[in-house]
């Protein structure tokens, strides 16, 4: 593994959308002006093609040309972190390969989501990937598919070379921090979970990467400052503000609602890809209505 200056990839990320033209392509020229508005934002850099970016929506070939056009936009201002998790470990090694050649800083992939997976597998996969590349190898571990994070078996993990973290888009910090307490070496954490992100910060991750981060980039700028100087009460204010955001976002059980929050914002991303809803204008002004009322948002 290349050698890697830790402290530099602190902070806040952005879980990036992949926005498409009317005619379901990927929108490069809308993804560039999303990254330029998220770095001028403060951000520390584009976690791409993850859950939020519908990895698992795209073909490989686009998944290349997000990441080549986040690379490409970013001119090595921020941290790119190229999600190259996959169903198949073949294809997670092919995309880990085009990451390094594309010139990402890191690659992350989520475990493997399908035959009840077990930790073999999981073990297997990861070694497999970080085989592949000298760049860091960043966990990827999500509660709602892999479970209760289990600190002693994941804890293995990080024997593998290149495996330099994890980002825990789970609730059970405890958890998170027994792990990270167990790790015998320098590494990163970071929470995934946007409306527990300061309760995170208390357990001592290292930064943030979520959805609501494309959104509202700035807030978690900030509340990553307040916290860092010992400001909790407005951290905790800010945190409340951000958590009705989203409560507005999660009450629609469908990820097209976050992509609208881009379009009330002035970046139109489209909806994400069926099977998730595909709003009609009036479902949009509808939801623009609730928005109008957050005191947190501010338009372009």
């Amino acid at each position: 593994m290349r050698n890697i200056d830790l402290n530099s990839f602190r902070g806040a990320y952005s879980a990036t959308f992949t926005p498409y033209n009317t005619n379901n392509t990927i929108n490069t020229e809308m993804l560039g002006k999303i990254v330029d508005f998220q770095l001028n934002a403060g951000l520390s850099g584009f976690f791409v093609a993850g859950s939020a970016g519908e990895s698992f929506l795209l073909t490989e070939a686009e998944r290349k040309t997000v990441l080549d056009t986040v690379i490409a936009a970013n001119c090595s201002r921020g941290k790119v972190i190229a999600h190259i998790g996959h169903i198949s470990t073949d294809a997670a090694v092919r995309l880990a390969k085009h990451a390094e050649a594309a010139g990402a800083d890191m690659i992350s992939a989520i475990g493997p989501i399908f035959f009840g997976s077990t930790f073999d597998h999981i073990h297997r996969h990861y070694s497999e990937i970080a085989a592949t590349t000298d760049l860091p190898l960043l966990l990827y571990s999500m509660e709602r598919v892999h479970g209760i994070l289990q600190p002693e078996s994941y804890v293995k993990l990080f024997e593998i070379e290149n495996v330099i973290g994890m980002k825990y888009s789970g609730t059970n910090f405890f958890a998170m921090q027994t792990l990270k307490n167990m790790v015998d070496r320098p590494s990163l954490f970071f929470s995934g979970s946007d409306e527990h992100c300061l309760g995170a910060l208390a357990t001592g991750v290292d930064g943030c990467i979520g959805t609501t981060q494309n959104i509202i980039p700035a807030c978690f700028v900030e509340l990553i400052r307040l916290y860092s100087e010992n400001r909790n009460r407005q951290a905790a204010s800010l945190q409340q503000q951000i958590n009705q955001l989203i409560w507005i976002l999660l009450k629609s059980e469908d990820y097209s609602y976050f992509k609208a929050a881009m379009r009330y914002i002035g970046y139109d991303c489209g909806n994400f890809r069926k099977p998730f809803k595909q709003l009609t204008e009036q479902e949009y002004q509808q939801f623009a209505e609730e928005f109008d009322k957050l005191e947190i948002i501010r338009t372009k």
